[in-house]
């Protein structure tokens, strides 16, 4: 059995909230090679910086979600009106 130091742990759980919020491993990487060497101040910009594309990446694939959402319910009374004006 692997015993984990207190700080693995923290990474880990580090890591794994990372990639659930879709950072890339080389995003959490360079995040924890600027933690490693205690520069707070840019960790936390290039935290923000990261934290804003992502957003704006979420952002567009929400619109690309609604359009798509519209579309669908467009074709779908379409296809209902067909069925309906054939009976």
């Amino acid at each position: 059995m692997r015993v984990y130091q207190r700080r693995d742990k923290i990474r880990l759980k580090l890591i794994l909230r990372g990639k659930r919020l879709g950072f890339s491993l080389a995003e959490i990487r360079e995040l924890f090679e600027l933690y490693d060497t205690h520069q707070e101040d840019d960790q936390l910009t290039k935290m923000l910086k990261i934290i804003d594309e992502k957003e704006a990446v979420l952002k567009r694939q929400l619109d690309d979600i609604n359009t798509l959402l519209e579309d669908l319910t467009t074709a779908r009374e379409r296809c209902e009106a067909a069925l309906a004006k054939a009976k």
